[in-house]
């Protein structure tokens, strides 16, 4: 490792809250799939995600990707990354701040 100062994560993970939430027959229920759940991913860093079946793993990622559909709710923390600068998730950006650049 070098000397140099830490760079910024590629991915920022805070606190990261989502629920799924639904109201049918007068009953509510809430069911957390992610709770909590705090990491980054750096440069050149490569992540593996293992849990037991419905352990709340593709929620997670699309949680962070920005992917919700009801009855899934974003309820806390926050998803940050570094190439999306002013876009909480991948999937709420335009596709053309997504898209890298071609080297043609």
């Amino acid at each position: 490792m070098s000397g140099a100062a830490d760079p910024v994560p590629v991915l920022e993970v805070r606190d990261l809250q989502a629920h799924f939430r639904t109201h049918y027959f007068g009953v509510n229920r809430e069911v957390r799939a992610v709770d909590g759940v705090t990491f980054d991913v750096n440069h050149n860093e490569i992540y593996g995600l293992a849990g037991e079946s419905s352990s709340g793993k593709t929620t997670l990622i699309k949680t962070i990707a920005g992917l919700l559909k009801p009855p899934l709710e974003m309820v806390g923390g926050s998803a940050r990354f570094s190439f999306l600068p002013g876009w909480e998730a991948v999937g709420r950006a335009p596709p053309e701040v997504v898209r890298r650049p071609s080297s043609t």
